[in-house]
């Protein structure tokens, strides 16, 4: 199953490639680590990597870093329509 955490890393950097060309005049990253799948058990590192990565994203400086963890599919949803809301609003 580390191949979807793979896939999931690779959305949000394309999500934050495309939020900041749109945005070039802020830097903003939402980050998401799901651990917990209905029908696998729990994995160790997405959570934790998701973590570290918000925490390099703030070093950085970004405007805004939201991190999300163990979303669902509806919850995903949720949170990448709220997440560009926000930046959007600033």
């Amino acid at each position: 199953m580390p191949v979807l955490s793979h896939r999931w890393v690779l959305a949000v950097c394309l999500f934050l490639v495309m939020t900041s060309a749109a945005l070039a005049d802020k830097r903003v990253a939402l980050v998401v680590g799901n651990s917990a799948y209905q029908k696998v058990g729990q994995l160790p590192n997405p959570a934790h990597e998701g973590g570290a990565i918000g925490a390099l994203f703030k070093v950085m400086a970004f405007d805004v870093v939201e991190a999300k963890f163990d979303l669902g599919v509806a919850d995903l949803r949720r949170a990448l329509r709220d997440f560009t809301d926000q930046v959007h609003d600033r």
